[in-house]
């Protein structure tokens, strides 16, 4: 089977025991399927020696493969004519146990052996184990409580999206069984932010909600945990995730290689963060970005399309090194800091998703709060002292917000055509944010200067899905729609405007452009 791929939840009993069916599977389980019915139609008589190896059952009028497991009444009556005896017998391809009486069962035909693959895998949630006895009931059977089978349970059957399945066979278990496959699974779910926002997809690994929601607790340290973690191949949707965006089955090059090289031992302290690197693409040619963040000045920040990956990667990573603000857990005080240097590179939560992202210190406002620029989305908070942390990890990855501008539109304003009215930027970062796109909506932008430093002088434009062309996709450049709403206006653009230094402390840190003079 393959390392993460898409699965069908066949049957749950508990997180250290369920089944599923791999979609890659699913039309070769079909076929196996079609051929096993037409081949039972007149099925052969009787069964031979049922306590050992594999039969066929009829169950609710169709034919599967079983195991025997055991003759329910057989020593219960001797006088019990054979065909009146039932047995339990386990559906090898679909993953649970049915009673069925034994003149439902028959012996099985030549090419339908078990020597065929079973369609049906058992597998483990790997790392975790049940939380310290919690104040509703053990389930004696599994160990779990009844609240985290429940939990468990309607979270993986009934997830919104699809069910992905990671292999984790890194990961030291105790599993007796050895037919139990060590995996984790990635789910969605469908989250608003309020009466009035729009639905957003959220991905997360089941292992980390189990213990978020205090239902399991970690079975071995987290660099074996995290270890060959291959995150998020096949996930594509524009408003994906708190600050993050979705995942495809390309560019996978960012997945298990990216993640192990980061968690293999405890990192030292990374001092600061790599700048973002600068788009290598030819001039005129776009690219597809996730606008992130536009600040005072109307300079757009944005994120290529494909590191979205990466960025999933580090949350998930961060959240397990440093938890949720009400996990319940212990992660320790070795990355907590009690002053923090300017340009000190750190790890800081986002108030608004509870999620850690990169960042680096700006101001020190007082003993208790500074002022940090998220380097992965191009803009500045307030943030409390409790709420940062030491950077260890992803410290050879670059920034991977891109500082860009509208080419040849400039400001309204007489005196400077840098300075835009606030209601101007912030109705720009509304219209281009990725997380108010949807799945019929994409965002480009093509470098058009030689001049290849920040920021880069770019034209924009906006692809949706529109009922005025038939359903198709119909294409908005950014800068017409913005000067024929008289948001600006065309002109001549001196980059090097953007380029001096300025007064920092002039603008309002939640919401301005962390710009140094060294960034020229």
């Amino acid at each position: 089977m393959e390392e993460a791929g898409y699965v069908k939840i066949l049957e749950v009993v508990s997180p250290d025991c369920f089944y599923v069916r791999p979609e890659a599977m699913s039309n070769e389980f079909e076929v196996f399927e079609q051929k096993l019915q037409k081949a039972y139609e007149n099925p052969p008589m009787g069964v031979s020696n049922i306590q050992d190896g594999l039969i066929v059952v009829k169950n609710y009028g169709r034919f599967q493969r079983a195991k025997v497991l055991q003759i329910l009444n057989e020593s219960d009556n001797d006088n019990l004519e054979e065909q009146d005896l039932r047995i339990q017998a386990f559906l090898i391809d679909s993953g649970y146990t049915v009673t069925v009486a034994i003149r439902h069962c028959f012996g099985i035909i030549p090419g339908f052996s078990e020597h065929n693959p079973t369609y049906a895998l058992k597998c483990s949630i790997a790392g975790i184990k049940p939380a310290s006895p919690r104040s509703d009931s053990t389930d004696a059977q599994t160990g779990w409580s009844k609240k985290a089978l429940s939990y468990f349970s309607a979270k993986i059957c009934y997830s919104p999206g699809k069910v992905k399945m990671i292999r984790r066979p890194d990961i030291d278990n105790d599993i007796t069984d050895p037919g139990s496959i060590l995996v984790d699974l990635e789910l969605t779910d469908r989250v608003a932010d309020g009466p009035f926002a729009p639905m957003r997809k959220v991905v997360y690994l089941i292992s980390q909600k189990l213990k978020q929601e205090g239902y399991a607790e970690m079975k071995t340290n987290l660099s074996d945990v995290m270890r060959g973690l291959n995150m998020l191949e096949g996930i594509d949707d524009e408003t994906c995730s708190s600050v993050g965006g979705g995942a495809d089955s390309s560019a996978l090059d960012t997945s298990a290689s990216t993640i192990v090289s980061h968690l293999e031992a405890k990192r030292e302290v990374v001092k600061s963060w790599l700048p973002s690197a600068i788009p290598t693409n030819e001039l005129n040619d776009f690219f597809k970005i996730r606008a992130t963040f536009v600040d005072s000045r109307c300079q757009i920040y944005a994120q290529k399309h494909e590191d979205r990956h990466l960025l999933r990667q580090m949350r998930h990573f961060f959240a397990a090194e440093y938890g949720k603000e009400d996990d319940g857990f212990d992660h320790g005080d070795d990355d907590i800091k009690e002053e923090w240097e300017i340009d000190e590179a750190c790890v800081a939560r986002f108030p608004v998703d509870g999620e850690w992202y990169r960042a680096t210190i700006v101001k020190r406002m007082d003993s208790e709060r500074y002022t940090i620029f998220y380097i992965d989305f191009g803009h500045a908070y307030n943030a409390s002292k409790k709420d940062l942390r030491l950077a260890r990890f992803f410290g050879d990855e670059p920034a991977l917000a891109i500082r860009f501008v509208m080419d040849g539109v400039i400001s309204k304003n007489p005196v400077s055509p840098i300075e835009w009215d606030d209601q101007v930027s912030n109705d720009l970062y509304n219209f281009i944010n990725y997380r108010n796109m949807n799945a019929d909506s994409s965002l480009y932008a093509a470098i058009v200067r030689e001049d290849r430093r920040y920021p880069l002088a770019a034209r924009f434009k906006f692809s949706y899905k529109s009922e005025s062309v038939g359903g198709g996709k119909k294409t908005v450049y950014l800068d017409k729609w913005f000067v024929k709403l008289d948001q600006g206006k065309f002109g001549p653009l001196d980059i090097d405007f953007y380029r001096k230094d300025f007064d920092f402390e002039a603008f309002d840190f939640n919401g301005v452009s962390y710009v140094k003079a060294d960034d020229a």
